[in-house]
């Protein structure tokens, strides 16, 4: 699902590029349930994007033996088929055919299976295909933004609204980010991390309804 990850002034170890990268990388390489609600574009601020997109190909730099799925270390598996790994590499050709920078750190795929390399992908904007749709594989889009209300207007201006982060040290832009993304749960320096105490459902084309919490409670009651 889209996210919107505002990074701004990060200077605290809580909010600082590396975590913020591994955290990232953590959100694009998921199950096909956590893909729902997994990474597919982030906002950055202009002005740090090099740095960003360095430590993401530094922190995503795999072995073939890193790929296993049985080894619990291993952070990207294999696509589920030979058609969904078409599909997307048909997402990877399209975002290049539009005008967008495609990076790919050096990784040794196994020999067998449907594997591809994490890829990032930056000078997208909201046009791109790959920026609009569910690509559902280890791809990441990066716009950047220069003011927060940019952020916001850019990350709701999307179909989909299930899940969003905010990642700055600034207690106050939580709050308000917060408050006005549309998605159906936002993290602040963290992602995918749930309570379940706490109702979680999507906006828009995410879906209808909540789970967990009271609110997915009253599903399976009767009023008396």
């Amino acid at each position: 699902s889209f996210v919107a990850s505002a990074a701004h002034e990060l200077r605290t170890p809580l909010t600082s590029i590396q975590g913020f990268s591994q955290a990232l990388l953590d959100g694009t390489a998921a199950t096909e349930e956590e893909q729902q609600r997994s990474a597919a574009a982030i906002y950055r601020e202009s002005s740090r994007l090099r740095r960003l997109v360095d430590a993401l190909l530094t922190l995503s730099r795999y072995d073939s033996g890193e790929f296993h799925p049985t080894l619990t270390a291993t952070d990207v598996g294999a696509i589920v088929s030979r058609a969904q790994l078409d599909t997307i590499q048909g997402y990877l050709a399209s975002g290049v055919e539009e005008g967008a920078e495609m990076w790919q750190p050096p990784c040794r795929l196994p020999a067998r299976g449907f594997f591809m390399p994490p890829t990032i992908f930056t000078s997208v904007t909201q046009s791109h295909r790959i920026a609009r749709e569910e690509i559902f594989g280890p791809v990441l889009s990066i716009l950047t933004f220069r003011t927060i209300d940019e952020a916001v207007e850019k990350a709701n201006n999307t179909a989909y609204g299930l899940s969003a982060g905010v990642w700055t040290d600034k207690g106050s832009r939580i709050l308000k980010m917060s408050t006005e993304l549309k998605a159906g749960v936002v993290w602040a320096n963290t992602f995918n991390r749930f309570d379940p105490a706490s109702p979680f459902g999507g906006y828009k084309e995410s879906g209808f309804g909540r789970e967990g919490g009271r609110q997915g409670l009253l599903d399976y009651g009767r009023l008396v």
